[in-house]
């Protein structure tokens, strides 16, 4: 909007800015009106006694004898009012709002996702954290082991069963001693697959280590505090911010943001149309 030299005076540049600008022209009017009104300019006050100084943030700046204003439809206001408060948080952090209102404002779907990425990877991972040894599967050693084991006793189980047959025929006593060499085999071998199981060296099932992340997800929604704590993570980037700023405007108004001079937003309407007028300083 730089539409003459710097030399030119400050009311001759507002005057051309509102020649070429009619929404700026009709702002600087409802201001002048509205000093009016509340008794902070003369009637004999005119246009030429408001000077535009610039922008601020959406909303157009004026100055009247050395007081500074900010003049907004409810769009360009609430549009300021949100970046104002964005730019606070940008340069100042989150930490000088109300905590306890901060909190409020924790965006669930992002805390679950950061959650799921967790879990999925830490379960996976680093399973003995999350379970007991006993519930390792065996090994590809352990469970080759244990086939050889339990085909040895498949064949001595025939062997056992062939002998009862052939005592029918006579020998007794010989076939006897060689069922009970058999299954005394049997039960070794028994005891070595009990031995095997009982320490199992393999990885964990993905049925147990799904349950497990499905667990651990249902306990971060239902309290993501702990959760925090746990990973020692800052919640406050998982807050909503676009939520959070909402509800700090509807809360503490238009004026508590922009208007740092009194914190008022007065609310002008221009047929039928919502207007702020804020003093800034």
């Amino acid at each position: 909007m730089n539409f003459l030299e710097q030399n030119e005076s400050a009311e001759d540049r507002t005057k051309l800015y509102m020649e070429n600008n009619p929404s700026l022209k009709a702002r600087a009017e409802l201001l002048l009106s509205w000093l009016k009104d509340v008794g902070d300019l003369g009637e004999d006050a005119t246009l030429e006694d408001i000077i535009f100084v610039g922008d601020y943030y959406d909303l157009d700046r004026f100055s009247v004898e050395g007081t500074e204003y900010a003049v907004g439809n409810e769009y360009d206001t609430h549009a300021s009012a949100e970046q104002h408060i964005k730019d606070m948080i940008d340069f100042e952090g989150i930490s000088v709002f109300n905590q306890d209102f901060v909190k409020g404002h924790l965006d669930m779907r992002e805390v679950m996702n950061y959650a799921k990425d967790h879990y999925n990877d830490d379960v996976y991972n680093y399973g003995e954290a999350y379970f007991d040894d006993k519930d390792r599967m065996l090994s590809s050693k352990q469970r080759e082991q244990v086939e050889i084991l339990t085909n040895k006793q498949k064949r001595l189980e025939n062997g056992v069963k062939q002998f009862q047959n052939f005592m029918e025929r006579g020998n007794e006593d010989f076939y006897s001693s060689k069922i009970s060499e058999f299954e005394e085999l049997i039960d070794d071998y028994t005891l070595e697959i009990l031995e095997i199981r009982s320490d199992p060296q393999g990885e964990f099932p993905d049925e147990l280590i799904d349950d497990m992340i499905a667990t651990k997800l249902q306990e971060v929604k239902a309290d993501p505090w702990w959760f925090f704590d746990d990973l020692n993570l800052d919640y406050e980037q998982f807050v909503d911010i676009d939520a959070f700023t909402q509800e700090a405007i509807d809360t503490d108004g238009y004026g508590h943001y922009l208007a740092p001079y009194d914190g008022e937003a007065h609310e002008v309407y221009v047929d039928g149309d919502l207007f702020y007028i804020m003093r800034i300083d």
